[in-house]
């Protein structure tokens, strides 16, 4: 681990934008800091109005004593983002939508999320090759080289104060992405990395701030709490003044160990700004102050020039998103997926069943609220029912482990049919018949009894699955729990790779199938 930090900081200096700082002149130097994380392609929305507010702290103080940062899951989530990753085709030189975005916004530092990542490895490079200023993940590192990927850190000189910022991503994006998603890139634990790194940027580069740049929320401050980690960053490392934090969408200021934890939450509702003041006195810096403040940015004008700059693009997805491609003669609600079978659950096993061949299907909860109303369905109406990026998987899977696989997903309800786990550890099964009784011990609750064709279920014998691939290579540990398999071994039991979920769900409502045939795709129920 060492050795790869050595190596960050060797490439790293090479993005510094001053030289090693001297003697700073006495006196106050403040900063305004503006942050937010989990934009989640909300382009034309909420990031008009962010832009707004920056320019306007821009023009007040002076662009020199503002720092701006976006802190990861921007390119992923929304129409816009999806028609510019999979639909549009650029010209030969064309930037990316979001490289675009990013630049005319003169953002000081980015930091890469795992959904950036997930919306293609191909868009995912050519926004890393294209952005104008330093995209950030320390731990992101080439499996072939044993080097950072991405920027492990920016210099920044505002004000003639050197700041420090070092950027991480949750290393968790190899549970949720194969290697054809993640380009083979490694996730170092950001744990193994930080401390050391923040040490060795700090003697180094001597800056006279240093921020901690997270595409990781708070976490519960623990060690084994991998993919969320500022908390334990706070109380764990020293050498910080100040921390972002995004990932987990949980809006936040805290305040840790005498350190700031900023978490924005998502979809740029909020803006998270910081007061930043540095004390020097006798040529050595005697004090730092933090005043953090959450900035609401829904009554704020959004940026017209800003507007002005993507109408084309703007129309372009209004087109896109509005076609009509088929009709709907229900209502389906995900909402409805955790206590019986659903329209939502059968269609998605329905979809999911006839792309594999598979014996079984696993269906996932999707957004609260995202009901899709009886009538015309246009893209629109597919991208906000199901607005993951999962490719369908299919496994080999053995029929006790089916049922470890189940019991562990109804473990998030108490015996009285209440949710006291994560919803995201909860899937349903289709193409079998199974009763879960709450009144029992979880490992002894689901008993299945047959599949829907009629066919005896056997413990003993093996059976395909069909999944989203983020549920097959690890995500929430269901997989891993079912089969005593370790995430990197979970690739040996995987035996098919299709489309996109919403390719399917697109291929659906284009053709004459209705909702009325998908049903008994799920029988199950709960017992309290």
């Amino acid at each position: 681990m060492m050795r790869i930090c050595h190596i960050l900081l060797l490439l790293a200096v090479a993005f510094s934008s001053c030289s090693r700082a001297s003697c700073l002149p006495d006196g106050t130097y403040t900063l305004e800091l503006y942050s937010h994380g989990d934009l989640h392609g909300n382009f034309f929305t909420t990031l008009p109005k962010i832009a707004s507010i920056v320019q306007q702290a821009r023009d007040s103080v002076g662009e020199e004593n503002v720092l701006f940062i976006d802190l990861g899951d921007h390119n992923h989530g929304s129409n816009s983002a999806y028609y510019f990753n999979h639909i549009y085709r650029y010209l030969q030189g064309e930037g990316h939508l979001y490289s675009r975005i990013a630049n005319s916004l003169k953002y000081d530092a980015i930091v890469a999320g795992n959904h950036d990542i997930e919306a293609g490895f191909e868009n995912f490079n050519k926004i890393k090759d294209e952005l104008q200023m330093p995209y950030l993940a320390a731990n992101v590192i080439d499996s072939a080289t044993r080097t950072p990927y991405l920027h492990p850190y920016a210099i920044l000189d505002k004000n003639g104060l050197k700041i420090a910022v070092i950027g991480f991503t949750t290393p968790s994006v190899e549970l949720w992405l194969g290697p054809e998603k993640r380009g083979g890139l490694h996730f170092e634990r950001i744990q193994n990395m930080a401390d050391s790194l923040v040490k060795q940027v700090n003697e180094v580069e001597k800056p006279h701030f240093t921020i901690l740049a997270l595409h990781s929320g708070a976490g519960d401050g623990t060690v084994s709490d991998y993919e969320n980690v500022a908390s334990y960053l706070a109380s764990n490392i020293s050498g910080v003044d100040l921390i972002l934090a995004a990932h987990d969408h949980l809006s936040s200021i805290s305040y840790e160990n005498g350190v700031y934890i900023l978490n924005s939450g998502p979809y740029g509702a909020i803006l998270n700004n910081a007061q930043i003041r540095v004390y020097v006195n006798d040529g050595k810096i005697v004090g730092k102050n933090v005043v953090p403040v959450a900035i609401h940015t829904a009554d704020a004008d959004p940026s017209q020039d800003f507007l002005n700059m993507f109408t084309e693009e703007i129309g372009e997805v209004d087109r896109f998103s509005n076609s009509p491609i088929g009709k709907t003669d229900r209502d389906i609600d995900p909402g409805k997926i955790f206590n019986s079978p659903c329209a939502y659950s059968n269609l998605l096993h329905f979809v999911q069943l006839q792309c594999t061949g598979a014996d079984i299907s696993f269906v996932s909860p999707t957004k609260s609220g995202n009901i899709l109303k009886e009538g015309v369905v246009s893209w629109n109406d597919i991208l906000q029912l199901y607005p993951f990026e999962n490719i369908l998987y299919k496994v080999r899977l053995k029929g006790s482990e089916i049922k470890k696989y189940l019991e562990e997903s109804y473990s998030i309800f108490d015996d009285k049919g209440k949710t006291v786990g994560k919803p995201y550890k909860f899937d349903c099964a289709g193409g079998v018949i199974y009763e879960v009784t709450l009144s029992r011990p979880v490992g002894e609750r689901v008993h299945i009894f047959s599949f829907t064709n009629g066919q005896k279920f056997d413990m003993d014998s093996t059976y395909s699955a069909a999944m989203v691939s983020y549920r097959a290579n690890g995500g929430g540990g269901l997989l891993s729990k079912a089969t005593g398999l370790e995430s990197s071994q979970l690739g040996g039991i995987c035996t098919g790779k299709y489309t996109d979920v919403r390719e399917l769900l697109y291929r659906f409502f284009c053709s004459s199938v209705s909702l009325e045939e998908t049903e008994g795709c799920a029988q199950w129920r709960l017992i309290k």
